[in-house]
Protein backbone atom coordinates (compact mmCIF):
# COMPACT_ATOMS: atom_id res chain seq x y z
CA UNK A 1 0.00 0.00 0.00
CA UNK A 2 1.07 3.63 -0.99
CA UNK A 3 2.99 5.63 2.02
CA UNK A 4 0.54 8.72 0.91
CA UNK A 5 -3.03 9.64 2.02
CA UNK A 6 -5.26 7.99 0.10
CA UNK A 7 -8.80 9.57 -1.39
CA UNK A 8 -11.17 6.89 -2.69
CA UNK A 9 -13.74 8.17 -5.33
CA UNK A 10 -16.63 6.10 -4.22
CA UNK A 11 -20.42 5.82 -5.74
CA UNK A 12 -22.84 4.04 -7.56
CA UNK A 13 -22.35 3.37 -11.39
CA UNK A 14 -22.07 6.39 -13.93
CA UNK A 15 -22.03 9.31 -11.38
CA UNK A 16 -18.44 9.92 -13.17
CA UNK A 17 -16.04 9.02 -10.92
CA UNK A 18 -13.67 7.69 -13.57
CA UNK A 19 -14.36 11.37 -15.20
CA UNK A 20 -13.35 12.65 -11.68
CA UNK A 21 -10.03 10.77 -11.44
CA UNK A 22 -8.96 12.36 -14.79
CA UNK A 23 -9.64 15.83 -13.66
CA UNK A 24 -7.89 15.46 -10.81
CA UNK A 25 -4.64 13.71 -12.84
CA UNK A 26 -5.21 15.89 -15.98
CA UNK A 27 -4.79 12.97 -18.18
CA UNK A 28 -7.18 9.98 -18.85
CA UNK A 29 -6.31 7.31 -16.68
CA UNK A 30 -9.18 5.73 -15.96
CA UNK A 31 -11.79 4.18 -18.88
CA UNK A 32 -14.88 6.49 -18.93
CA UNK A 33 -17.76 4.72 -20.76
CA UNK A 34 -21.66 4.90 -20.32
CA UNK A 35 -21.54 1.09 -19.99
CA UNK A 36 -21.96 0.81 -16.75
CA UNK A 37 -19.15 -1.62 -14.69
CA UNK A 38 -16.37 -0.20 -17.08
CA UNK A 39 -14.38 0.27 -13.80
CA UNK A 40 -14.01 -3.03 -12.18
CA UNK A 41 -10.87 -2.77 -9.73
CA UNK A 42 -8.91 -0.03 -8.47
CA UNK A 43 -7.14 2.56 -10.14
CA UNK A 44 -5.29 5.59 -9.10
CA UNK A 45 -3.08 8.43 -9.53
CA UNK A 46 -0.68 10.16 -7.48
CA UNK A 47 -1.44 13.80 -7.59
CA UNK A 48 -0.11 17.20 -5.97
CA UNK A 49 -2.43 19.31 -3.86
CA UNK A 50 -1.71 22.98 -3.68
CA UNK A 51 -2.53 24.98 -0.49
CA UNK A 52 -6.10 27.22 -0.61
CA UNK A 53 -4.83 30.66 -1.38
CA UNK A 54 -6.70 32.43 1.45
CA UNK A 55 -4.06 30.63 3.83
CA UNK A 56 -0.44 32.21 2.31
CA UNK A 57 1.43 29.24 2.15
CA UNK A 58 3.29 27.27 -0.70
CA UNK A 59 2.96 23.84 1.64
CA UNK A 60 1.58 21.39 -1.23
CA UNK A 61 0.33 18.28 0.07
CA UNK A 62 0.67 14.87 -1.78
CA UNK A 63 -2.47 12.03 -2.11
CA UNK A 64 -3.22 9.03 -3.82
CA UNK A 65 -6.49 8.98 -5.64
CA UNK A 66 -8.33 5.64 -5.90
CA UNK A 67 -10.90 4.77 -8.63
CA UNK A 68 -12.97 2.45 -7.87
CA UNK A 69 -16.40 0.57 -9.60
CA UNK A 70 -19.98 1.42 -9.34
CA UNK A 71 -21.64 0.00 -5.84
CA UNK A 72 -24.27 -2.22 -7.06
CA UNK A 73 -23.64 -2.18 -10.69
CA UNK A 74 -24.21 -5.49 -12.02
CA UNK A 75 -27.31 -5.82 -8.97
CA UNK A 76 -29.97 -4.51 -11.55
CA UNK A 77 -28.27 -4.27 -14.84
CA UNK A 78 -30.53 -6.32 -17.82
CA UNK A 79 -27.84 -6.35 -19.97
CA UNK A 80 -25.37 -8.13 -17.32
CA UNK A 81 -24.13 -10.59 -19.61
CA UNK A 82 -20.92 -10.25 -21.49
CA UNK A 83 -20.10 -11.22 -24.86
CA UNK A 84 -18.69 -14.53 -23.82
CA UNK A 85 -22.60 -15.11 -22.34
CA UNK A 86 -21.13 -14.80 -18.53
CA UNK A 87 -23.23 -13.29 -15.95
CA UNK A 88 -21.02 -10.64 -14.90
CA UNK A 89 -23.45 -10.22 -11.21
CA UNK A 90 -20.98 -12.96 -10.48
CA UNK A 91 -18.42 -10.29 -10.10
CA UNK A 92 -20.43 -7.95 -7.73
CA UNK A 93 -18.60 -9.52 -4.31
CA UNK A 94 -15.44 -8.67 -5.68
CA UNK A 95 -16.21 -5.21 -6.99
CA UNK A 96 -17.82 -4.58 -3.87
CA UNK A 97 -14.88 -5.68 -1.59
CA UNK A 98 -12.80 -3.72 -3.45
CA UNK A 99 -14.81 -0.69 -2.82
CA UNK A 100 -14.77 -1.38 0.64
CA UNK A 101 -10.74 -1.96 0.85
CA UNK A 102 -10.43 0.84 -0.35
CA UNK A 103 -12.58 3.21 1.77
CA UNK A 104 -10.92 1.32 4.80
CA UNK A 105 -7.19 2.54 3.51
CA UNK A 106 -8.86 6.12 3.06
CA UNK A 107 -7.96 9.27 4.92
CA UNK A 108 -10.56 10.73 3.00
CA UNK A 109 -13.90 9.52 1.03
CA UNK A 110 -15.39 11.25 -1.87
CA UNK A 111 -18.60 10.40 -2.64
CA UNK A 112 -20.00 11.23 -4.99
CA UNK A 113 -23.66 11.36 -6.78
CA UNK A 114 -24.98 12.68 -9.66
CA UNK A 115 -26.76 16.33 -9.21
CA UNK A 116 -28.80 15.76 -12.37
CA UNK A 117 -30.63 12.50 -11.50
CA UNK A 118 -30.76 13.74 -7.83
CA UNK A 119 -30.61 11.23 -5.07
CA UNK A 120 -31.58 7.38 -5.89
CA UNK A 121 -32.15 4.26 -3.55
CA UNK A 122 -28.65 2.99 -4.68
CA UNK A 123 -26.78 6.16 -3.01
CA UNK A 124 -28.87 5.19 0.13
CA UNK A 125 -27.49 1.58 -0.25
CA UNK A 126 -23.94 3.53 -0.40
CA UNK A 127 -24.47 5.75 2.44
CA UNK A 128 -25.65 2.60 4.50
CA UNK A 129 -22.53 0.71 3.38
CA UNK A 130 -20.35 3.95 4.66
CA UNK A 131 -22.25 3.93 8.46
CA UNK A 132 -21.89 0.26 8.99
CA UNK A 133 -17.87 0.62 8.52
CA UNK A 134 -18.56 4.03 10.51
CA UNK A 135 -16.47 6.40 8.12
CA UNK A 136 -18.71 9.02 7.99
CA UNK A 137 -16.15 11.70 9.64
CA UNK A 138 -13.95 10.70 6.58
CA UNK A 139 -16.95 11.75 3.84
CA UNK A 140 -16.83 14.53 1.64
CA UNK A 141 -19.99 14.44 -0.16
CA UNK A 142 -19.36 15.34 -3.57
CA UNK A 143 -22.76 16.28 -6.33
CA UNK A 144 -20.97 16.07 -9.82
CA UNK A 145 -22.34 17.04 -13.63
CA UNK A 146 -22.84 20.79 -11.64
CA UNK A 147 -21.87 22.39 -14.74
CA UNK A 148 -22.18 26.12 -13.56
CA UNK A 149 -23.97 28.14 -10.48
CA UNK A 150 -27.58 27.41 -11.78
CA UNK A 151 -27.39 23.41 -11.61
CA UNK A 152 -25.79 24.08 -7.85
CA UNK A 153 -29.56 24.26 -6.67
CA UNK A 154 -30.59 20.42 -7.91
CA UNK A 155 -26.97 19.23 -6.00
CA UNK A 156 -28.49 20.96 -2.70
CA UNK A 157 -30.85 17.57 -2.77
CA UNK A 158 -27.75 14.96 -1.50
CA UNK A 159 -27.64 17.20 1.96
CA UNK A 160 -30.73 15.03 2.75
CA UNK A 161 -28.40 11.63 2.49
CA UNK A 162 -27.07 12.91 5.66
CA UNK A 163 -23.69 13.64 5.46
CA UNK A 164 -23.49 17.33 5.21
CA UNK A 165 -23.74 20.14 2.53
CA UNK A 166 -22.13 18.36 -1.22
CA UNK A 167 -19.30 20.01 -2.97
CA UNK A 168 -20.11 21.11 -6.16
CA UNK A 169 -18.12 20.04 -9.35
CA UNK A 170 -18.21 19.37 -13.01
CA UNK A 171 -15.27 16.52 -13.84
CA UNK A 172 -15.89 17.37 -17.25
CA UNK A 173 -15.61 21.66 -17.51
CA UNK A 174 -13.81 21.53 -14.08
CA UNK A 175 -16.31 23.66 -12.39
CA UNK A 176 -15.41 23.75 -7.98
CA UNK A 177 -12.97 21.19 -9.21
CA UNK A 178 -10.51 23.59 -7.34
CA UNK A 179 -12.03 24.11 -4.55
CA UNK A 180 -12.72 20.39 -4.18
CA UNK A 181 -8.65 19.85 -3.96
CA UNK A 182 -8.11 22.58 -1.12
CA UNK A 183 -11.13 20.56 1.03
CA UNK A 184 -8.92 17.40 0.20
CA UNK A 185 -5.67 19.29 0.97
CA UNK A 186 -7.45 20.60 4.87
CA UNK A 187 -7.65 17.06 5.33
CA UNK A 188 -5.07 14.71 4.44
CA UNK A 189 -1.70 15.46 6.50
CA UNK A 190 1.71 16.20 4.90
CA UNK A 191 3.85 13.45 3.99
CA UNK A 192 7.27 13.48 1.75
CA UNK A 193 7.62 14.08 -1.61
CA UNK A 194 6.58 10.79 -3.14
CA UNK A 195 10.38 9.00 -5.72
CA UNK A 196 8.12 8.75 -8.49
CA UNK A 197 6.69 11.91 -8.95
CA UNK A 198 9.79 13.72 -8.55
Amino acid sequence: MSSLPQVAIVGRPNVGKSSLLNRFAGRRISIVDAVAGVTRDRVTAVKELSPPLELDTYDTRWVEFTDTGGWGVYTTDDTRIDDAGCDLATLTKDIEGQIGEAMDQAAVILFVVDARDGVVSLDETVVGLIRRRQLEDRVILVANKVDDESWEAHAMEAAGLGLGVPECVSATSGYGAKRLLEKIWERVKPVETPAAAE
